[in-house]
């Protein structure tokens, strides 16, 4: 146990750029009083930030240290209202002060607390890292793809991605500050068929909260021309919530992602979470993601939402233009 737990905070520290000296450390204590005290052992130097001691040295910190170039901020929040875990405005405005700071400065965790993280960070942060960048290689020749759920094809997901490039997050680019990462993404050109989740809506509606693990026929989603054009299932009620916020959002419609996730850590800790959290999106295996579109992209047709939702596929097959399995999972 000493030894995975050693190895989890390795991991982790391995991605924290070698330039920083200083960490100011933005935590909630009711959840992580054991990762910053481990943190502590191991950084140079270290501000410590409770968020539940009030908001005002948040602010402050923020604001002396934004040009700093060796001063940095890892963020440990459980800033999910849904999951009864929210802040006060006041908290909410002080955690906002980083949405200023350069990327390169900054790491956050969401939902990550002492019970999970271990678990989360199990796996080497440069074998996580190769990983990526060899389903990167695998992908980014392809001009579709399809994603496929028991042996049924005909309804298999297609999706048309040859538009822009994938990106690829590994927690090592300067873009990528959420932690626990492994992921690579696109936004596609177009996405058509049928799918069926066997595993969590997450995103900023709290469709994970409420309802948790998706099973197969629960919700089941039609796509065409890059939109869900029909919503069914044998969950009535969370069909009927997600229309009615389709109905709201439209542009929840527009599929603006397709990415992989690679994390085996993740897969593994996530049979222990039946709510979904937004780690859940680098889940080893295949996820759509809808509304706001990935930063690095652009897509004229995608409409314009600071929402955003993703789908994430517990299980399937993941294949290349000429049929064959690129991954399954």
């Amino acid at each position: 146990m000493a030894d995975s737990r050693s190895r989890a905070f390795d991991n982790y520290c391995a991605y924290l750029p070698p330039a920083i000296a200083h960490w100011g450390i933005v935590f909630d204590s009711r959840f992580h009083a054991g990762i910053v005290a481990e943190l502590v052992d191991r950084l140079e130097r270290t501000t410590l930030l409770d968020i539940r001691q009030g908001p005002q040295a948040v602010v402050e910190f923020a604001r002396e240290q934004i040009g700093a170039d060796e001063i940095g901020v890892l963020g440990f929040l459980m800033n999910q209202p849904a999951f009864a875990h929210g802040y006060s405005s006041a908290q909410e405005d002080a955690l906002a002060q980083f949405n200023r700071w350069p990327t390169r400065k900054t790491k956050v965790c969401f939902e990550v607390w002492d019970a999970n993280f271990c678990a989360l960070f199990a796996e080497r942060s440069h074998e996580l890292k190769a990983r990526c960048l060899e389903m990167h290689a695998l992908v980014r020749s392809q001009a579709q793809i399809s994603y496929s759920f028991g042996h049924d094809r005909r309804n298999d997901l297609q999706i048309d991605c040859d538009h822009g490039p994938w990106v690829t997050q590994t927690g090592f680019e300067e873009d990528d500050y959420i932690l626990p990462t492994g992921e690579i993404a696109t936004c596609p050109r177009s996405v058509s068929g049928v799918a069926s989740p066997d595993g969590w809506i997450i995103g900023t509606v709290p469709f994970a909260a409420k309802y948790g693990r998706s099973s197969p026929g629960d919700i089941v989603l039609r796509f065409a021309d890059g939109r869900i054009v029909e919503v069914t299932g044998a969950n009535r009620e969370l069909c009927a919530d997600f229309e009615a916020v389709l109905a709201k959002l439209p542009a929840l419609r527009n599929v603006s992602e397709a990415g992989v996730g690679l994390s085996r850590a993740i897969a593994n800790a996530a049979a222990t979470h039946p709510l979904g959290h937004l780690w859940h999106e680098r889940h080893y295996g295949f996820h759509l993601g809808l509304g706001a579109r990935l930063p690095q992209t652009d897509h004229p047709t995608i409409e314009r939402t600071g929402h955003h939702l993703d789908i994430v596929f517990a299980h399937g097959a993941l294949r290349g233009a000429s049929g064959g399995d690129m991954m399954t999972w």
